[in-house]
């Protein structure tokens, strides 16, 4: 075993290499994100293996780094030969490695010239790394502000009481929503965001000092609620070190401004945070004003305590349990011939237990009355190649047979549902067996909670829960899927961006009675788009679904719709996902890719005219079988994520398209400039302008009008070309395919509440 301070030391003094034949840092930020939250929870993440070696041994490179190290001298080293990703993550999110200090601090005069030579040390660094780590890892703490009620708050900061044991509770899906990294690359030096370290070099050179830096980063971090893991290995007399605990202390005094203003003057509500008894001599607010006491006085001084308990809490977790004594499984070894075996291994050995594994081998235990043995993957597999009988209503949209084929369905492996269909299927299984034991499904007030979907509530089930609840489960995931492409948009299994929330709308269709009413398919319509718009799934994910499951299954059932009703109100007014600016790139940032999908799939769901000129016909989201009249999905790829205005347009004026493409932010990336057409239409399309094709659409421009507004493109779109596509053209035509996106958004929330 060996400890992550340990790992990290010997990075630092280059002591620990990666032998040049190792292929280079490939993982993306969600991968990063998910390693993160496991080592949060202080989960296993797997191991490493190194080879004692000298440096002249191999050519080699720096942990992290792209390009060979030249190593002059021999020296004793580790080669790094199993374990590069983890261990390349884990460093880069938890040291400071793009520190400045160095940097500026050599040059003794701080000039513009001086500046830019810091810069320019700063991009060379920046160049050696991979694109995916020149980021900086934060934690996302709730602050005592309305806006993060829904985080995880997995160190109790709203309570101001850190719970080791509350920990142990969450998994790490739980949480990947609060560790946010914070980008910045040496092509874009972003020096407006105070996160980069190229701020910090202006900053200095504008005449200020390290600690008045020092300052101005921990305010804003406070601000936003973010605690800097990168910061953590910082050495303890370090003054970046001091900032851990600074912006801690000040997230701590807003959620302790927020408990108190919701104590008020209420004294019923003190007991539970007085840890110190300061409010042991009283009974009363009588009391306290006969002994002349002031109750704010003594209410800080509760409080002063409890946040500085917190503090030193979270700070010992990160440092101590998490920086200095968490370990990792190392496998070291000195033979280069014995390391190979090993490598092959650990890479090549047998498959890993999941979830669905564990379950199987529990329902195949043998039970009374067994004629034969059971196999859960057998039931499984059988209901997946049979055809999913589509509910009347579906069956009447689709004009089909009233089957589902998982024709072209690509989230099968060996018959059996891989990824977040295999996920949701566990969940609404352990859902389905623990409402049944609880009542919930007897109109009680009883509620579902986030654990009943764990992997520990699931792995409780006995043998016969799961046998009874299984195939009930897989079934209405794929009742969820149908509905999904049929009803949503989604072509492709792997197009549902916020995967979760396939669940609430499975789980709603567990019950046959949901499944083959109209109204409510138009209600989980409406509880859908209401939610994908206004970014409800933006944030802690595990604990919106949950509440979802409950809420629209309640609502069904005849309850209130008080959750869609909010939702309702905020759609297309996120700042942070759907609003105007944002999605017209006027925002600071580019949209996210939920948003973009959820346009796309939105103006699909309506059965849209295609961009073609022959003739006319829809576009949809399933096909039907000419033979059979089944519906089944379309392949991969006939469908086509179309720029309306084309890249290449721009290379008339002095950009590549490639380089556009390679800007999320550019204008013509906005989703508003994004629509989806078939292949054939694609091929024909290519990049020409608008102008040149627009007028040809449906017959010769017979039918372009139709085909426009079926896709929710505005008129003005058929006027640019390459002489009319500068900024101000393009944002006054995205802008008003806003207003069209927005109103037929809104229009058909309307349809579906009132049907």
């Amino acid at each position: 075993m060996s400890k992550l301070k340990d790992i990290f030391k010997k990075i630092n003094d280059e002591i620990l290499l990666l032998p040049d034949f190792q292929r280079d840092y490939k993982w993306g930020m969600e991968k990063q994100r998910n390693l993160l939250s496991s080592l949060l929870l202080k989960f296993p993440i797997g191991s490493s293996l190194t080879l004692n070696g000298k440096s002249t041994d191999f050519a080699a490179r720096k942990i992290g780094e792209l390009k060979q190290t030249n190593q002059e001298e021999e020296f004793e080293c580790e080669y790094l030969l199993d374990g590069q990703q983890r261990t390349t993550t884990l460093y880069n999110a938890l040291n400071n490695t793009y520190c400045i200090n160095d940097t500026v601090l050599k040059f003794t005069e701080l000039t513009p010239d001086t500046e830019e030579q810091c810069k320019k040390e700063l991009k060379s660094l920046l160049s050696k790394k991979a694109n995916s780590i020149k980021v900086r890892w934060f934690l996302k703490l709730p602050d005592g502000s309305d806006s993060t009620n829904a985080i995880s708050d997995l160190f109790g900061a709203k309570k101001l009481k850190f719970d080791s044991k509350a920990i142990d509770e969450y998994e790490p899906e739980d949480i990947t929503e609060i560790i946010k990294e914070q980008r910045f690359d040496e092509k874009n030096t972003g020096v407006t965001k105070w996160y980069s370290p190229f701020y910090e070099i202006s900053f200095l050179h504008r005449g200020k000092s390290q600690k008045q830096f020092a300052t101005d980063f921990v305010e804003n971090c406070a601000s936003e609620g973010l605690l800097p893991l990168f910061l953590i290995g910082e050495s303890t007399d370090n003054i970046k070190n001091r900032i851990i605990t600074r912006v801690l202390e000040k997230i701590a005094s807003k959620n302790s401004q927020a408990i108190k203003d919701h104590i008020n003057d209420d004294f019923s509500k003190v007991e539970k945070y007085d840890i110190d008894g300061v409010f042991d001599e009283f009974d009363n607010m009588n009391q306290i004003k006969e002994a002349g006491a002031d109750f704010n006085v003594l209410l800080d001084k509760v409080f002063e305590s409890l946040e500085k308990t917190w503090v030193s809490d979270v700070y010992n977790y990160l440092l101590n349990d998490l920086y200095n004594d968490y370990e990792l499984l190392s496998i070291k070894t000195n033979d280069i011939r014995r390391a190979i075996p090993i490598f092959c291994h650990l890479n090549e050995g047998g498959m890993k237990l999941d979830d669905f594994d564990l379950l199987a081998a529990r329902a195949a235990k043998k039970e009374e009355g067994d004629t034969e043995p059971y196999s859960l993957s057998e039931v499984v597999r059988s209901i997946m190649v049979d055809k999913l009988a589509l509910s009347d209503p579906l069956k009447y949209e689709t004009n089909s047979s009233g089957f589902l084929d998982l024709k072209n369905f690509d989230s099968i492996e060996d018959g059996l549902p891989t990824s977040y269909v295999k996920s949701a299927i566990l969940a609404v299984c352990s859902l389905l067996a623990h409402g049944k034991a609880n009542q919930f499904f007897e109109n009680s007030p009883i509620e579902l909670t986030k654990d009943k979907a764990k992997s520990k509530a699931l792995l409780s089930l006995s043998t016969m829960q799961i046998r009874d609840n299984i195939e009930i489960a897989v079934k209405a995931v794929l009742r969820a899927l149908a509905f999904l492409t049929i009803r949503c948009g989604i072509y492709n299994a792997k197009k549902l961006h916020y995967t979760l929330m396939v669940q609430p709308i499975a789980f709603a269709f567990t019950k046959d009675e949901h499944w083959n009413t109209k109204e409510s398919l138009d209600r989980i319509e409406c509880w859908y788009w209401s939610s994908l718009f206004s970014g409800a799934y933006l944030y802690d994910q595990s604990t919106v679904v949950i509440q979802d499951i409950n809420s629209l299954f309640r609502w069904l059932e005849g309850g209130g719709d008080k959750v869609i009703a909010a939702r309702k109100a905020k759609v297309f007014e996120d700042s942070d996902y759907s609003s105007k600016a944002l999605l017209t790139m006027q925002g600071g940032e580019p949209p996210r890719e939920g948003i973009r999908l959820a346009i796309l799939q939105f103006v699909l769901s309506k059965d849209p005219y295609d961009l073609i000129s022959e003739g006319v016909a829809r576009l949809r989201s399933y096909d039907v079988d000419e033979n059979t009249k089944d519906v089944h999905f379309i392949g991969a790829n006939l469908i086509h994520d179309h720029h309306l205005i084309p890249l290449d347009i721009r290379k008339g004026l002095g950009a590549t398209s490639e380089k556009v493409r390679n800007d999320p932010g550019h204008i013509l990336n906005s989703p508003l400039n994004r629509v989806y057409i078939s292949a054939d239409a694609n091929g024909k399309i290519g990049s020409l302008d608008p102008i040149r094709y627009f007028k040809y659409l449906g017959e010769a421009g017979a039918y372009k009008s139709n085909i426009l507004s079926s896709n929710q493109i505005p008129d003005n779109f058929t006027e640019i070309n390459t002489e009319s596509c500068d900024d101000d053209k393009v944002l006054e035509v995205i802008e008003k395919r806003f207003a069209m996106i927005t109103e037929a958004v809104g229009s058909r929330l309307l349809e579906l509440k009132t049907n």
